[in-house]
């Protein structure tokens, strides 16, 4: 049932994020600049504290495109450590192989 839950859950953010990180930026931006007045720099802080928190980069997880594992995951690949060594073990993956004893 998780796994159902976060394969429709990370897309969603992947797509929040996507349409608001240039305002998300802009906003940031105002809100560091100390040339401004203070109450734009307020406004801009207002505005992105009531901003959707799932549109922040820091939401979105690496997980397997097959699992939904959140951890071990090895990113060139975009699979989990155990997925990636039982294919790489049955030669699903193309280049890769075990390193032999010797």
């Amino acid at each position: 049932m998780s796994e159902i839950k976060f394969k429709w859950r990370e897309p969603k953010k992947r797509k929040l994020y996507k349409d608001k990180e240039i305002e998300r930026k802009i906003l940031k931006s105002i809100i560091q600049n100390l040339s401004l007045k203070k109450e734009v720099r307020e406004k801009a802080q207002d505005k992105l504290g009531k901003m959707n928190k799932n549109s922040s980069i820091t939401r979105i997880n690496n997980r397997c495109i097959i699992t939904s594992r959140g951890r071990g995951n090895l990113r060139k690949f975009s699979i989990s450590r155990i997925i990636f060594r039982e294919w790489a073990s049955s030669g699903k993956l193309a280049g890769i192989k075990k390193e032999g004893n010797g």
